[in-house]
């Protein structure tokens, strides 16, 4: 049996008027930075259907710890400089998947 992966599930919402921004922004900005980072597998961006205004973003990693260590680098201040001016709110969840 393999070791589960962890992946993170993030929803962010963003202000009225700047949904198309702020997903060319996460896409060419923010995909390639959590790319770069150590023990990240994967990352997905998703647009809400139902709410524009609602994103998803998926990270898989490796483990909790490699999580853990990335949010005190610089791709996490980076990322959270990138996003900052269009979110407004959002929750994150965290899940062992095999």
């Amino acid at each position: 049996m393999t070791n589960p992966m962890l992946v993170e599930r993030s929803e962010l919402t963003v202000k009225p008027g700047v949904e198309d921004e702020f997903h060319k922004a996460l896409l060419e900005k923010g995909v390639p930075l959590l790319k770069g980072v150590g023990g990240v597998n994967f990352v997905q961006v998703g647009k809400g259907v139902e709410d524009p205004l609602k994103f998803l973003l998926l990270v898989g990693w490796e483990t909790m710890a490699d999580h853990t260590a990335y949010r005190s680098t610089l791709a996490a201040e980076d990322l959270r400089a990138l996003m900052g001016p269009f979110v407004t709110g959002g929750a994150m969840e965290h899940f062992n998947v095999q």
